[in-house]
């Protein structure tokens, strides 16, 4: 039985857009989603659609979890003004999906790095007041972006790898 509660709400725009593709492509795209809380892929529930940057926006709640989650979904404009969506995420190589995690393990160590640095020199007690600024600003949101980026680069090497 389909409640009222259960239909997707979606703005004119995007409605057109989501009703042009077809209902195994919108199932999939509703089950690659992405949860802000799980930080996975999940299946959006009770969601919702508008258009941002001229693409469309599924807004709704985790599967799992039923925090927010949120599918993006690329929308690709014809000459002849009509839309077709890029499905899935843009592949790269698998090189390229290498090179990338390689950065971000390169860039990870070296925060390390300078962090033990700074440390010492605090312990010593010869750190200067530019370098106690520094210290401070190595925070844990900077090692959770280097984590997301690292995680990011598994997820394309995974992506590039067709099986």
């Amino acid at each position: 039985m389909v409640t009222e509660s259960t239909i997707p709400k979606f703005t004119s725009p995007a409605a057109r857009i989501w009703n042009s593709i077809p209902a195994n492509a919108q199932q999939k795209l509703v089950s690659m989603a992405w949860c802000s809380t799980c930080q996975q892929e999940t299946t959006v529930v009770g969601y919702s659609g508008a258009i941002k940057a001229g693409h469309v926006l599924l807004r709704g709640t985790c599967a799992k979890c039923s925090a927010p989650a949120y599918r993006f979904i690329e929308v690709k404009w014809n000459e002849d003004e009509s839309a077709s969506i890029v499905f899935g995420k843009s592949k790269l190589t698998y090189s390229d999906a290498v090179i990338t995690g390689e950065l971000a393990q390169k860039e990870m160590r070296a925060m390390q790095k300078r962090q033990r640095q700074l440390d010492k020199r605090e312990d010593e007690g010869t750190i200067t007041k530019a370098e106690q600024s520094e210290l401070k600003n190595i925070s844990k949101i900077q090692v959770n972006e280097l984590i997301m980026k690292l995680h990011t680069a598994a997820f394309q090497l995974r992506d590039s790898i067709d099986c």
